[in-house]
């Protein structure tokens, strides 16, 4: 079983990794980086470092194994531990041991475990394949010199041949029939003006005429309704005045028949 590239593919999914009793794997965000003095770039990235003090078992890894293998947890935890102790084996003898796609571990004199990552390998899935760039400076002696060369650059000065057109003579026609027309139909509009005017201010008399003719008949109309009534008073007062000498004269015969 290849328990290395394993522990690389939970890498990219998870930012710590154990190893029971040996250590854990930790997975560390480093941002993109520009550095104008050593000419580089980089892309944002994800490195692996090593704690030692990390030894309890959290199970990621046991279950992996146990569901990618279809074995028992039990089984899972048995692997990791056979291949911590091939990994001591290793050390103790060659004072170093790889792991392919995550680094290498160095046993000291002291007897220290030291852990050096891979660094050209990126954990980060966002920046994937995006390589280390080298920058490069662009002189500036280039530019000056192009844009001079471009500026003392001037255009021939051969004389350039411009085609003349061909004139061709035109003949003007006169639209007199169509000028007739035109005028005819500008005076008609004019005389239409003209005539609608002169109707409606014969409308404003006749009606002026009519409003003083019904003024008129309506004062005359009063006049006569008050003399009416001024003979009518006149004959009454005539008529009263008649019957009262009449009746004095009778009350005076009778008055003279009985002395």
């Amino acid at each position: 079983m290849n328990l290395a590239k394993r522990i690389s593919f939970l890498l990219y999914k998870h930012s710590c990794v154990i190893l029971p009793g040996f250590g854990a794997f930790l997975v560390n965000e480093k941002d993109a980086e520009c550095n104008k003095t050593a000419k580089y770039a980089t892309p944002r990235q994800k490195v692996i470092s090593f704690n030692r003090q990390i030894i309890n078992n959290d199970g990621l890894l046991a279950n992996h194994i146990s569901t990618e293998d279809n074995c028992s947890y039990d089984m899972g935890v048995q692997y990791i531990q056979d291949y911590i102790q091939s990994l001591w084996d290793v050390l103790h003898v060659k004072r170093n041991v790889e792991i392919p796609e995550i680094g290498t571990f160095y046993f000291t004199a002291e007897e220290k475990l030291v852990f050096v990552p891979y660094l050209s390998i990126n954990f980060d899935t966002a920046s994937f394949g995006l390589p280390k760039l080298r920058l490069k400076t662009i002189e500036p002696s280039a530019y000056t010199s192009t844009k001079t060369h471009t500026a003392s650059a001037k255009p021939s000065s051969s004389p350039i041949e411009v085609p003349t057109p061909i004139e061709e003579p035109v003949t003007i026609e006169q639209p007199v029939v169509a000028k007739s027309t035109n005028v005819a139909a500008e005076v008609k509009p004019a005389a239409q003006v003209a005539r609608k005017k002169k109707n409606i201010a014969l409308q404003a008399k006749k009606i002026e005429s009519k409003n003083k003719t019904t003024r008129t008949k309506r004062r005359l109309s009063a006049l006569g309704i008050v003399n009416i009534l001024g003979s009518i008073f006149l004959f009454a007062l005539v008529l009263t005045m008649f019957n009262f000498e009449r009746d004095s004269n009778l009350s005076d015969s009778l008055n003279l028949e009985v002395a």
